[in-house]
């Protein structure tokens, strides 16, 4: 993860420094615009290596590596129940996909991290049913626009010759729609929202033939607010054993409801993103309110807490309150209210974690 992926786009740095006119004096030191972080390297050849699954694995995947050699990737296959003995997990039951027959797989310490619903799914199947399992969900709430860049504004702080090596070098790498990406992160109480801002040559969906704004020359930026939602115990997942889902499991239904103070903060985040297209250029799609559960970060469904007082589901180092030797991970560990993308959140607290269940495994020989 790093904070300057972007930070040579000549393009990006003038929606910057719009930006920075905009929200000047408005903004505490340290939450002001800058380019947002994320896992990407950029490339000699003017390409950006997104982080992926290789990027997590690492060394675990490299031909000759001494830790491949004790690591297993097994495609095609289902976890279908987290076994105990007792009070402590001793393994997982796997079905084998593509010839439906099932194994144990014994382990010292068992980790679950599949989303925040199937990781709270399988829990629920195995008979692991904490009072908080599925309960408090919650998401960031966005509030989307496009806009289409106005020249004369981004001509204060970027040239046309700038524009030109820019988009030449972006037609060299034309399948990443990704150009640059600038932020304004979260901070209380003027800014209660994350806004990010992504700069492209084209927009998300077509133009009628007939738009004024088809072949912007400067391009578009498609921008959104992202807000908290409070976790509620009413909020989240609500299992039937006699009824299954498309797999076998336990289906579930979702509660989920904005209240009275997401209500009032998404008003608020329409306002401020207007206020930023207007500083950029043209609407080409008005602010709007994206339906629930648009951002596909969801939370809280396996949440940490500090006691086992039936509102998480795990300690803060991620172990399942009575099950030994039995870890949880993922988006839905999160235990409070986030308003945008929640990886760095949860690799912080997977960290935490590794380092409570490398302890465990060295205290088991």
């Amino acid at each position: 993860m790093q904070n300057a992926a972007f930070a040579d786009s000549a393009v990006g740095g003038a929606i910057r420094s719009l930006l920075a006119e905009t929200f000047a004096g408005r903004l505490p030191a340290g939450y002001g615009v800058s380019t947002l972080p994320v896992s990407g390297e950029p490339q000699p050849d003017g390409s950006m290596r997104w982080g992926g699954t290789d990027f997590v694995l690492g060394p675990l995947i490299e031909d000759g590596n001494p830790l491949a050699e004790r690591f297993e990737l097994r495609d095609l296959s289902l976890v279908r129940r987290i076994e105990r003995d007792g009070d402590r997990a001793t393994g997982v039951t796997v079905e084998d996909l593509r010839t439906r027959e099932t194994s144990f797989v014994a382990a010292d310490l068992v980790v679950v991290a599949a989303d925040a619903f199937r990781s709270p799914q399988l829990l629920w199947a195995s008979g692991i049913r904490p009072t908080a399992l599925g309960r408090y969900l919650t998401e960031h709430p966005v509030v989307i626009t496009t806009v289409a860049l106005d020249a004369d504004k981004m001509g204060r702080f970027a040239t046309e010759a700038q524009l030109d090596a820019e988009l030449a070098q972006r037609a060299k790498h034309a399948a990443d729609p990704v150009a640059a990406v600038n932020r304004i992160p979260f901070s209380e109480p003027g800014h209660p929202f994350s806004l990010q801002v992504m700069y492209s040559e084209n927009t998300p969906f077509p133009l009628p033939e007939d738009s004024p704004f088809l072949g912007n020359r400067w391009g578009f930026v498609n921008m959104g607010n992202g807000l908290r939602k409070r976790p509620r115990v009413e909020d989240g997942l609500t299992f039937t054993d006699d009824e299954r889902d498309y797999r076998g499991f336990p289906n579930f239904t979702v509660d989920y409801e904005l209240t009275d103070a997401e209500l009032g903060e998404i008003e608020a985040a329409t306002a401020d993103l207007r206020q930023v297209g207007e500083a950029l250029g043209v609407f080409v799609a008005e602010p709007r309110l994206m339906p629930n559960g648009s951002s596909l970060h969801y939370m809280g469904t396996t949440r940490i807490g500090d006691t086992d007082d039936g509102t998480s589901v795990a300690d803060p180092w991620s172990r399942v309150w009575g099950v030994d030797r039995l870890l949880i991970g993922g988006n839905g560990t999160i235990p409070t209210a986030n308003t945008m993308n929640p990886t760095l959140t949860s690799v912080a607290i997977a960290v935490r974690g590794a380092r409570t269940a490398a302890e465990t495994l060295r205290s088991v020989g």
